[in-house]
């Protein structure tokens, strides 16, 4: 129930977040600009992630949000309650890789991963995994990223998530 709560209170905020930038474009036709080359990237946004990048208008809420799912994660920490944890870490290190804080973003979704995999969550630790396998092929490091890959897949597997296995090959 928790976590439930926890993945719908995510998507709430970020649809409200996603209501308000577009508020504030009016009705204007917006043309995407191709990414330089090192640009900070939009994240797999399987619970909250994904959020504007370059809105300063957002950092705000974006830092009341990590610091609340701070406070949530200490909070099941408290109550050892391993079934919201995995949802927790992956929520905060999409947000912090949004925000273009990729070392302490990936420090919690491998968190995510131990918590994932102690409570028996594929799903949640086939994301986490899907983030750092791309993280670290950013990072040119396509030995862990084929590893993230892999594991990832076989998770998407034993779900019998055939778009998500053939997405993740």
């Amino acid at each position: 129930a928790v976590l439930l709560f926890t993945v719908i209170a995510s998507l709430r905020r970020t649809s409200k977040m996603t209501l308000t930038t577009m508020s504030r474009v009016s009705h204007e036709t917006i043309e995407p600009e191709p990414e330089p080359v090192g640009a900070p990237r939009y994240v797999l946004a399987a619970i909250g992630g994904g959020a504007g990048l370059d809105a300063p208008a957002d950092a705000a809420v974006a830092t009341a949000v990590g610091a609340d799912l701070l406070e949530q994660i200490r909070l099941a920490e408290e109550r050892t309650d391993t079934a919201a944890l995995p949802a927790l870490y992956l929520a905060l290190g999409q947000q912090e890789i949004a925000r273009g804080e990729a070392e302490e973003g990936a420090g919690h979704l491998r968190s995510c991963i131990r918590y994932a995999a102690r409570s028996r969550n594929a799903a949640v630790e086939a994301e986490a995994r899907l983030e750092l396998a791309e993280l670290a092929r950013e990072a040119g490091d396509l030995t862990t990223a084929c590893e993230h890959w892999q594991i990832a897949r076989s998770l998407f597997h034993k779900l019998a998530r055939a778009s998500d296995v053939a997405g993740t090959e």
